[in-house]
């Protein structure tokens, strides 16, 4: 096995391991890469525990998706309905995720929420 450099992320790391596994019956087969492969971008595109859980539960297999269809499954994940002026945060929202293609991206909405903190609520259900 070639050296793995230690700043490497350690699901990537075991990755490679297991490709180079001396038993090639133990090695992952190319559709095993693949998944772990989309799993590892979304893990390093969103650091935010909770906003990896809402992509990878609700746009699987995917790193960009449109925003009509981002914002279908964000409001109701964040309650956004209940709160109030939402037609205003849903254009700041829009502003700052949608692409010119009109998608949102695994890596822009990982982006933002690393400029603006963490998906979270305080008790009077603002942000």
């Amino acid at each position: 096995i070639p050296p793995i450099p230690n700043e490497m992320p350690t699901a990537l790391k075991n990755l490679i391991d297991d490709c180079w596994d001396g038993d090639p019956g133990m090695r992952p087969s190319f559709a095993g890469i693949i998944d772990r492969l989309e799993h590892l971008i979304v893990e390093t595109d969103i650091c935010d525990v909770k906003a990896r859980i809402f992509w990878k539960k609700h746009f699987p297999h995917k790193f960009k998706v449109y925003y009509g269809e981002f914002m279908s499954a964000f409001v109701p994940f964040m309650d956004l309905d209940s709160l109030p002026n939402s037609q205003i945060l849903y254009k700041c929202l829009q502003v700052l995720l949608e692409n010119q293609q009109g998608e949102v991206t695994s890596f822009q909405f990982g982006r933002i929420l690393g400029f603006f903190g963490p998906l979270q609520r305080n008790i009077k259900g603002e942000f």
